[in-house]
């Protein structure tokens, strides 16, 4: 026997697929408010957060200074990057080391 389950599953489905993009879309409206919206990345904070990664502990004291939030967003993000570079290279040279694969390899 079908299930009430199955019924509703199939209506929902068929209705779907009968609905799907019957409606038109304005781009226009969307893109006006995309070219207005504020910046929400700053590419050179992302930079100084990757090469200050090795001092971070003492480059948190940036984050007193600067007042605006994406910037400091953006410097967190470097951070966060510039620490997963750190590791992987630590991690090379941990497996270069214990395995005794060449460094010419790197």
């Amino acid at each position: 026997m079908i299930s009430k389950k199955y019924i509703v599953f199939l209506f929902c489905w068929l209705l779907g697929g009968i609905c799907y993009a019957s409606f038109p879309v304005e781009s226009e409206t969307i893109i006006n408010h995309i070219e207005n919206a504020k910046p929400k990345f700053d590419l050179l904070a992302f930079l100084i957060g990757v090469f200050s990664a090795w001092t971070l502990p003492y480059s948190l004291l940036v984050l007193f200074l600067i007042k605006r939030k994406h910037i400091r967003k953006s410097l967190i993000y470097g951070w966060l990057v510039g620490i997963l570079i750190i590791a992987t290279l630590l991690l090379l040279l941990f497996i270069g080391t214990f395995t005794g694969v060449p460094w010419t390899i790197y």
